[in-house]
């Protein structure tokens, strides 16, 4: 599975399903063979100190047994080789880096011209503001916007076969220092985002796609969309009020046939694709570029770099990546 900042580690991306399958095993012996819940859910929802003490047990016994027999091959590339291979520009900036007290910790953060403690992305903003462009967060959020507004009555077709209806939380002002959320409905079939999906419904999403192209407006189509998909679109965790309008001005800053081949892409293989988008899109007047900022320490994700050698190979998507460098 892709890489989340809950779900960083191999063990948690490659073992997902047998965490998952051992996390249901260590619950049901918690309660005796009998859930006094009508769903794993509303499990989740009502047991959150349950759900975090035993999903840390079912990680740690997948670890124990990685390190003695490996299920998976969890090798994978690293930003080195990929960047001897694919030539993803770079722009060095060096800014003002301090150390502050937080919490009793010290921790580095960015000055930014004014002297104001910000983060690394702000820094990136300012640097491209004062290049005369105008800067906007990108990240999965829209494209998740995008594919629950455009292919959502695909997604959930009466006409599928698989589709179910099933409930769960909303992801609307989550946060984690309060995870309980209203209980929402989506008609959405067990294999959604993944490979097999896209090969199952092939020919419904082409006709769809087709559907999109010919409109004489994404942005105005997208208007017309995304409330009746917005529980797809909450399930997508995209449906906060600030991803909803940032998915918007995005249509208006993007080609339309870039929009259709990003949205034809990311299904294909939903849950891999809608993850590793850059951090930024810079842009003024018919000008655009991607930008993924990355301090001393920070490496590309698995992700990131297949979305930067989709872009770059297939796209020529105009994109970069900022290393932001302190100031000797």
């Amino acid at each position: 599975m892709a890489a989340i900042p809950s779900r960083k580690g191999k063990i948690e991306r490659f073992y997902w399903r047998e965490i998952f399958r051992t996390y249901c095993s260590f619950m049901l012996e918690h309660f005796g063979g009998n859930l006094p819940y009508d769903s794993i859910v509303s499990l989740d929802h009502n047991e959150p100190s349950l759900r975090k003490r035993l999903r840390d047990e079912a990680k740690k016994y997948w670890q124990k047994k990685h390190k003695i027999q490996p299920k998976y091959d969890t090798k994978e590339r690293t930003q080195a080789e990929f960047l001897a291979q694919i030539a993803v520009p770079v722009r060095e900036h060096h800014a003002q880096y301090v150390q502050i007290t937080r919490g009793g910790n010290r921790i580095g953060r960015w000055l930014d011209n004014s002297g104001q403690v910000v983060g690394a992305e702000d820094i990136a903003k300012e640097y491209y503001s004062n290049l005369g462009y105008q800067v906007l967060r990108f990240e999965r959020q829209i494209i998740s916007a995008w594919i629950g507004a455009f292919l959502g009555k695909v997604i959930e077709d009466q006409n599928d076969p698989l589709a179910r209806p099933g409930m769960t939380g909303s992801s609307v002002n989550w946060k984690p220092n309060n995870p309980k959320a209203i209980q929402i409905w989506v008609n959405f079939p067990p294999d959604i985002g993944r490979a097999q999906y896209y090969k199952r419904r092939e020919g419904d999403i082409i006709s769809a796609m087709s559907a999109i192209a010919e409109a004489n407006n994404l942005g105005e189509l997208f208007d017309d969309s995304w409330g009746s998909n917005y529980n797809l679109i909450d399930y997508f965790k995209a449906a906060n009020t600030e991803d909803i309008l940032r998915a918007r001005l995005t249509l208006d800053i993007l080609p339309a046939a870039l929009v259709i081949d990003i949205l034809h892409w990311v299904i294909k293989d939903f849950w891999a694709r809608r993850a590793g988008w850059p951090d930024l899109l810079v842009y003024k007047m018919n000008e655009f570029r991607f930008v993924e900022v990355k301090t001393k320490h920070d490496k590309l994700s698995q992700d990131q770099m297949n979305w930067f050698e989709w872009a770059i190979l297939t796209q020529k998507i105009p994109c970069e990546i900022m290393k932001l460098r302190p100031l000797d």
